[in-house]
């Protein structure tokens, strides 16, 4: 839902004082850490607040085949870090209940 008491573009009224949290990947070598860091970019411009520890990624190696992808990701491991990404993102989005969306400091001018 946005919110029409927020300048700006449809993004920032949709993103703004959200908490943004969950990204995960699965890619090989470096393509998963840049997909991440666009993610993160893009929605912290738009207002999304993040958690420490918030984001995940598995990755294979350059010379395996995709193929191997899944066994990677149901892992015990993978799932055990995708539910600590989960609680993360859960306890900031509580403790950040009490705060307005327009609480944050932005610069209107440029919307």
């Amino acid at each position: 839902m946005s919110d029409q008491n927020i300048p700006g573009s449809g993004f920032l009224r949709r993103f703004m004082g959200k908490v943004g949290g969950g990204i995960i990947v699965t890619g090989h070598e470096e393509g998963v850490a840049l997909a991440i860091s666009i993610l993160y970019m893009t929605a912290n411009h738009y207002g999304m607040a993040f958690p420490a520890w918030s984001n995940m990624y598995a990755m294979g190696e350059v010379l395996f085949s995709t193929d191997n992808d899944p066994k990677i990701v149901r892992s015990q491991d993978y799932i055990a870090e995708a539910k600590q990404v989960a609680h993360n993102t859960y306890t900031l989005a509580k403790e950040l209940m009490d705060l307005k969306r327009t609480d944050w400091q932005h610069d209107y001018s440029s919307n």
